[in-house]
């Protein structure tokens, strides 16, 4: 082979290795391109599955949706289940995207909550947007809202129908709800005695019959321990009611009928009570059973001084003398018979309570009824009403009511369903307010005398000190100071925040016992 056939030769063979080089990498890229096109179809084919499933969903959700209106129409004047709270909806989980997951394709297909309502202001009240309207009507969701809310609630029957229905859900509100819910377990309290009676309301306190209503409601005619009472249920049932105790000192009895089916008022912590709460009041105010009307929470720990026919003199406390003789514009009021003008007496001793206030519309006739929280808690049993009347006019609302706080009625009551007789809890000193006191420089109980051999005495209080604080809490003069005491049993140790010269300082002190 000569030199140019060599080199024509491996001419061809660079050729051929670039030509076969060159067919490599169009297959390569051919290869390439097709693997392209077959992601860009599958990611085309899910997100035509994604929005198969989105569009199914919305179609669902607008099923649900018009079954749940249908559902509305109907239940204009159905009972309402047993809860009808919620906690808040997490709106934001409720539009999520859904995956293509088998098991959230089942999820779609089960049926949805409905969605939670705006929240309602009425009258200024803010209202909690926790409420939800899908509770009121039934269903499913509402069977589950049930177990979550009234789950603490011991019993499950009713009475009858209840008084209080929803005809809207659309304009419902969290009082409505609340109403809806308790009134049932409020009662109203028709009482007689030998030669006087009257009206007030209790609550429901247990399943087989207790109910908890005010001392002063009960005995109505001072001495009488075995009144005539019949208690009449919002559904109109009537049944006779016995009286097991009463506690003067807290205004609290409690009265026995002969039932096993009743449903009581979960108590709430009323140490965490917090003013600004709404709250609901539910009663008979001038015999109108089932009442109900709400407001807010106006103070706590809040005490007040009230004349009381039924305390003895042996169990009065000096410490309810400080602010005495100054004229209180508290009392209790219940609804008496229409021949009766009710007054206060003027020779009645005066008791100090600790008490929840409201600007909720409380009247003669509310005594003894129910302030519940917007959970339905029983927040405190109403007691008295703060009145501008003079002798010759019928006491009315002037905005502010008073309750006894829940946590001093589950005590006082229990011990009375056990036929203990409660006690409490007793400083021994003449506190009144400092305010009053000629170069006070502090708010708070003045102590003016302290009784030889009493609790103050032993703790080392002084007169002239000036108590601010028991277990921390303020107390704004001494009413509060003997109110707060009050709260606690016969036994208790406290500690008391006094100024002494100026100077502040903890004491330590064991109740006597009142």
């Amino acid at each position: 082979m000569n030199d140019d056939e060599q080199l024509n030769t491996e001419a061809d063979r660079v050729a051929l290795n670039d030509s076969l080089s060159h067919n490599e990498r169009a297959d390569a890229a051919v290869e390439g391109f097709k693997q392209q096109n077959q992601l860009e179809q599958q990611t085309q084919q899910d997100q035509d599955a994604q929005q198969d499933q989105l569009q199914r969903h919305d179609q669902q959700d607008q099923q649900h949706q018009q079954e749940q209106q249908v559902q509305q129409g109907h239940s204009d004047r159905q009972e309402l289940p047993t809860a009808i709270y919620a906690p808040p909806v997490n709106t934001a989980v409720l539009h999520e995207t859904p995956q293509s997951d088998p098991q959230e394709q089942q999820a779609l297909r089960e049926p949805q909550a409905p969605k939670e309502p705006k929240s309602k202001n009425r009258g200024g009240v803010l209202l909690l947007s926790g409420l939800l309207i899908g509770g009121l009507i039934g269903g499913v969701s509402g069977g589950v809202v049930a177990a979550n809310v009234v789950g603490n609630n011991t019993g499950s029957a009713s009475t009858g129908v209840s008084a209080v229905k929803i005809s809207n859900p659309d304009t419902a509100t969290v009082v409505s709800a609340v109403a809806a819910q308790r009134v049932e377990s409020v009662v109203t309290l028709q009482v007689r005695g030998q030669r006087s009676g009257g009206s007030g309301s209790g609550v429901v306190y247990s399943r087989d019959g207790y109910i908890v209503t005010n001392a002063h409601v009960v005995l109505a005619e001072p001495g009488n321990m075995r009144p005539d009472i019949t208690v009449r249920f919002a559904d109109g049932k009537l049944l006779k009611g016995e009286l097991v105790g009463v506690d003067p000192l807290a205004d609290l009895a409690v009265v026995k009928v002969k039932a096993d089916n009743l449903k009581p008022i979960p108590l709430a912590d009323s140490n965490a009570t917090n003013v600004g709460d709404v709250t609901v009041a539910i009663g008979a105010p001038l015999e109108l059973n089932s009442t109900v009307t709400s407001g807010v929470v106006s103070a706590v720990n809040r005490g007040i001084s009230v004349a009381n026919s039924l305390v003895e003199d042996g169990r009065r406390a000096p410490e309810d003398n400080g602010d005495s003789e100054r004229n209180s514009p508290f009392d209790f009021y219940l609804q008496p018979p229409p021949e009766q003008q009710q007054t206060p007496r003027a020779d009645a001793s005066r008791v100090t309570l600790p008490v929840i206030q409201t600007d909720a519309s409380i009247n003669p006739g509310n005594s003894g009824g129910a302030l519940l929280n917007t959970e339905g808690e029983l927040i405190g049993i109403n007691v008295a009403i703060a009145s501008t009347r003079s002798s010759e006019t019928t006491a009315g609302s002037v905005g502010l009511g008073f309750a006894i706080p829940a946590n001093l009625v589950k005590r006082v009551v229990d011990g009375l369903i056990a036929g203990e007789k409660p006690t409490h809890g007793l400083l021994g000193a003449s506190v009144s307010d400092a305010a009053q006191t000629q170069g006070a420089t502090h708010a708070g109980g003045y102590v003016a005398e302290v009784v030889p051999d009493s609790a103050a005495a032993k703790a080392g209080i002084r007169a002239g000190d000036v108590i601010t604080a028991v277990e921390g809490i303020p107390a704004a003069d001494g009413t509060a100071v003997s109110a707060l005491v009050r709260m606690h049993p016969g036994g208790a140790e406290l500690n008391l925040t006094v100024l002494r010269n100026g100077k502040p300082q903890d004491v330590k002190v064991t109740l006597g016992t009142l």
